[in-house]
C-alpha cells in the first residue's frame, strides 16, 4: 500500500527565512509543529511526523518555472525540495526506499493533458492507495481549479482524498496548516444538486450527508430517494408517493420548512423552483409529470408516464366516461373475458374501448405503409407504429396524417352495446381529441417496442421527441 500526497510546486527564490508553523485540533489545542522554509514543507513534514506503515509517494505538479535553476539556489525549486524532504526522513528515521517521487509538468496555459496525466497516474494505483491527502496553496494561480478537475475525474473512479488542506499565514504568529476538506466538497454539493435536478438521482447528495443526524434532513432525503426510485425504475406510483412525501417534509403551507442546514436549505430552494406545483398534490396532473420529464430529456419516463397516468386523466376530465351506474357490472364481466390484468375498469374502459377500436392513421395511408412493411419479421401494428414515430421528425406532416374525429358510435368492444362518452361537444375539440387517442396509441406502442428489445425496427428518436411535445402541444389546445 501507498500513501499518497499530492500538491503544486511553488517557486523557491532563495531568500526564504526559515517559519514555525502548527497542526491545530478542533479546540484550537496544537497537535504538532515545526520548521519550514519553502512552501511546501508544512503538508510534507506533517505527513512524515504520521509513521505510516505504508510507503508515501509525493506526487508533484510542476510548472516549467520550478523544474528551471535558480541562479541562488544552483538548482531547481524541484531539486530544493527533494533535498529538503530528505533532510526530514533522515531525521525522522525513515529509509530513502519508503519514500518516492512524481513530477508531473502542468502547462498553464494548457493545463488539460496535465490534469489528465495526473489523474490516470493516481487512477492506475486504485486498490493500492492507504491514505490520499491533498494539499491547496502551493503552484501557480489557478491551482485550485485544475486541482479539482483532477479531483473530478478520479471522482469518477470512486477515488476520494481522505482529506485536503490548505495554509493560513497569521501575520506575526505561526503558519496554521488546516483542514479545507468541508471548503472543497462544496463542489460535491453542487453536483449533487445536479444530479437530483437533472437526472433524478441522489447519490451524490446522500453521500455529502451520509454522517448526518439532522431529522429534518434525512425525511426530505428519503423523500427524495422515493421520487429517484420512481425516476430511475420508470414506476409512476413511486414517483407520485415520492412528490406527496416531499411535500409532506419540505413544506408547512406555503412556507418551506428549514432543516436548519444552510446549504441544504439552499438546495430545498433549488427544489422547490425546479418541480414548482408537482410538490402541490392538490394542483398537479399527469401532463406537468410528463412535460417535466420531457424538459429533463427522460423520455423513457414520459412515455411510461403516458400510459400510466393518462387514461385516468382523460376519464378523470371526462374526455372519454362511460355510465358506471349502468354498465359497470358488464364492464366487470368484459374485464375478466379479457383476461388481461387492469388496476381498474377506468384503464380498461381507456385501453380497449377508446384506443383499440380506432385507427390512428386515416384509412388510405394505413394501407399505404402496411403494403411497404416487406419485412414479415415485424408485426404491422409494429410496423405501423414506428412509421407513426417517424412521420413526427416532421410535426405538421404527423398532425395531419392523424385522422381526426372519433367514430360517431364509440363502443367498449364490437360485441357490446356500452357506449362510451365525451364531455366535448364542439366539433372541431372532437376532431383533436381524436387526434390525441391515435397519437397516444402510437406512443404507448413505442414504449412496449422500447421496452420489449424489438431488435427489428426501431423508432427514430427526433420523430419520438417531437411526438411526445405534439401530444403535450394538442392537450394544451383542449385547454389543458
Amino acid at each position: 500500500m501507498v500513501d499518497i500526497v499530492l500538491f503544486a510546486l511553488s517557486i523557491v527564490k532563495g531568500e526564504e527565512l526559515t517559519r514555525r508553523f502548527v497542526v491545530k485540533d478542533n479546540n484550537s489545542t496544537v497537535m504538532y509543529s515545526g520548521d519550514y522554509i519553502s512552501a511546501m514543507e508544512p503538508i510534507i513534514r506533517y505527513k512524515l511526523s504520521m509513521r505510516s506503515d505504508n510507503d508515501t509517494e509525493f506526487i508533484i505538479l510542476c510548472s516549467q518555472a520550478v523544474l528551471d535553476t535558480i541562479s541562488k539556489l544552483n538548482m531547481s525549486s524541484y531539486d530544493y525540495l527533494i533535498e529538503r524532504i530528505k533532510t526530514f526522513t533522515h531525521n525522522e528515521g525513515i529509509p530513502d526506499g519508503r519514500i518516492k517521487y512524481k513530477a508531473i509538468n502542468i502547462d498553464e496555459a494548457t493545463p488539460v493533458t496535465g490534469i489528465y496525466e495526473t489523474a490516470e497516474y493516481i487512477r492506475s494505483k486504485k486498490g493500492n492507495i492507504g491514505h490520499f491527502w491533498v494539499d491547496t496553496h502551493g503552484g501557480f494561480r489557478d491551482i485550485s481549479l485544475m486541482l479539482e478537475g483532477i479531483l473530478s475525474l478520479l471522482k469518477v473512479y470512486d477515488i476520494m482524498p481522505d482529506i485536503v488542506y490548505g495554509i493560513r499565514y497569521n501575520e506575526g504568529r505561526e503558519t496554521e496548516l488546516i483542514e479545507q476538506t468541508e471548503a472543497f466538497r462544496i463542489f460535491d454539493f453542487v453536483s449533487g444538486i445536479n444530479e437530483f435536478i437533472n437526472y433524478g438521482r441522489i447519490d451524490i447528495i446522500k453521500g455529502y450527508y451520509k454522517n448526518t443526524t439532522n431529522t429534518a434532513l434525512l425525511d426530505v432525503l428519503k423523500a427524495m430517494e422515493t421520487v429517484s426510485d420512481g425516476i430511475q425504475m420508470c414506476d409512476p406510483e413511486s414517483y407520485v408517493k415520492g412528490l406527496n412525501e416531499l411535500e409532506k417534509t419540505m413544506f408547512s403551507g406555503d412556507e418551506l420548512i428549514r432543516t436548519g442546514e444552510l446549504l441544504f436549505d439552499i438546495f430545498l430552494e433549488y427544489i422547490r423552483n425546479d418541480y414548482g406545483e408537482l410538490l402541490d398534490s392538490k394542483k398537479r396532473t399527469p401532463l406537468m409529470i410528463i412535460r417535466r420529464s420531457t424538459a429533463k430529456k427522460m423520455y423513457q419516463q414520459a412515455l411510461t408516464f403516458i400510459e400510466s397516468l393518462m387514461p385516468e386523466f382523460f376519464i378523470d376530465n371526462k374526455l372519454i366516461y362511460y355510465n358506471r351506474e349502468k354498465y359497470e357490472s358488464v364492464v366487470d364481466t368484459c374485464k375478466i373475458d379479457n383476461k388481461k390484468n387492469y388496476m381498474d375498469n377506468g384503464h380498461y374502459i381507456f385501453d380497449t374501448g377508446c384506443i383499440n377500436v380506432i385507427y390512428y392513421f386515416n384509412r388510405e395511408l394505413t394501407e399505404k405503409i402496411k403494403s411497404g412493411n416487406k419485412n414479415y419479421a415485424v408485426r404491422d401494428t409494429d410496423y405501423l407504429i414506428c412509421k407513426a414515430i417517424e412521420m413526427a421528425c416532421n410535426p405538421k406532416v404527423l398532425r395531419t396524417s392523424l385522422q381526426g374525429g372519433l367514430p360517431k358510435e364509440l363502443r367498449l368492444n364490437p360485441d357490446t352495446k356500452i357506449p362510451l362518452l365525451s364531455c366535448i361537444i364542439d366539433p372541431d375539440k372532437k376532431n383533436l381529441l381524436g387526434k390525441i387517442l391515435r397519437l397516444h396509441k402510437a406512443l404507448k406502442g413505442t414504449r412496449n417496442l422500447v421496452n420489449h428489445s424489438n431488435g427489428n425496427i426501431r423508432p427514430p428518436m427526433e420523430g419520438l421527441i417531437n411526438a411526445i411535445n405534439l401530444y403535450i402541444e394538442m392537450f394544451a389546445e383542449l385547454g389543458y
